[in-house]
């Protein structure tokens, strides 16, 4: 008998918790703003309805990123390349910065160490 009931893949499990994670915030904050206009609630209440209704509007994407293994891979595999150009750029110690830095100031510039102000005018 339970061997002919359908199985559930691992993908249906996913989007069906994504789908509950998303409909039921849609659902949950506009429910809980139609009871206060009916009702008086703690403000609390009231700040969590309003930070509800905030997220409702913004949150969906992080609720799909952190729910979705392949958006995250997708996302990974998409940034990668951009994070690889910024880390020649970043000195990962500061021995690789220079002993003698030039510090720029308005009207010339000092160098770490020099008591000497050279006027660049």
């Amino acid at each position: 008998m339970l061997s002919s009931l359908p199985t559930v893949s691992k993908v249906q499990k996913q989007m069906t918790i994504q789908a509950i994670c998303v409909c039921g915030e849609m659902l949950f904050a506009p429910l809980l703003h139609i009871f206060m206009l009916f009702w008086e609630f703690p403000v609390i209440v009231e700040i969590i309805a309003h930070f509800g209704w905030i997220c409702l509007h913004g949150d969906t994407p992080i609720i799909y990123f952190l729910l979705n293994i392949s958006l995250r891979k997708a996302v990974k595999d998409m940034l990668t390349p951009v994070f690889a150009m910024i880390k020649p750029i970043i000195p990962t110690s500061l021995n690789k910065i220079s002993q003698n830095p030039v510090y720029s100031v308005s009207r010339g510039t000092v160098h770490a160490g020099d008591n000497n102000y050279v006027n660049s005018i």
